[in-house]
């Protein structure tokens, strides 16, 4: 899941239903060591999404997760089938904090998974990804150090390579006006 992704965000409780909760929303950020994803929503749709997160917390067993669309000019919108439940509706209206306490609690309880799955990488594969990361690393400064220097090379042959000719058929004045303005562009640098 990247940003500028199209995705639905779906809930699925113990017992098997699973719902959509938001249709086909752009993500506009993303962190995935936080496990957040930023998106523009309407007033329906957060409390929509408030309802879905504490439903998850109060419900043992619940996740909540996306799906992204693979053509998302070609794919219709999917229709959000979550009913926001009337009681998580009031406490939510009794208690604000819920969703921020419950919004928490779920990133709690994803970090210890995440933590065992790194534990359980061999340290071939840790040398292989972080090799991997390392050629990466050195190829993209090799790219921006490429292209820093095509850029200065395209500004050398863009920059004017004469000054633009003086009328000698001005009056003195107006040529040494001239004359001490272009002197002075050039210790500027102005001119080249």
């Amino acid at each position: 899941m990247t940003k500028d992704k199209y995705i639905d965000v779906r809930i699925t409780f113990p017992n098997g239903e699973d719902f959509i909760v938001l249709s086909k929303k752009k993500i506009r950020n993303i962190n995935l060591a936080e496990n957040t994803i930023w998106c523009w929503l309407n007033e329906k749709e957060m409390l929509t999404v408030s309802s879905a997160i504490v439903d998850a917390y109060l419900h043992k067993g619940t996740k909540l997760y996306t799906v992204t669309y693979i053509e998302p000019n070609a794919q219709k919108d999917s229709i959000p089938t979550y009913p926001s439940n009337l009681d998580v509706q009031r406490l939510i209206e009794s208690d604000p904090n819920i969703v921020n306490k419950a919004k928490d609690y779920l990133a709690a309880q994803l970090r210890p998974g995440l933590d065992q799955r790194l534990k359980a990488l061999t340290t071939e594969a840790v040398t292989k990804v972080a090799s991997e990361v390392s050629k990466e690393v050195t190829s993209r400064q090799g790219a921006i150090k490429k292209d820093a220097e095509l850029q200065k090379s395209q500004q050398n042959t863009q920059a004017p390579q004469t000054e633009a000719p003086i009328d000698t058929q001005e009056n003195t004045t107006q040529d040494n006006a001239t004359d001490n303005t272009t002197k002075e562009g050039a210790k500027s640098g102005f001119f080249n």
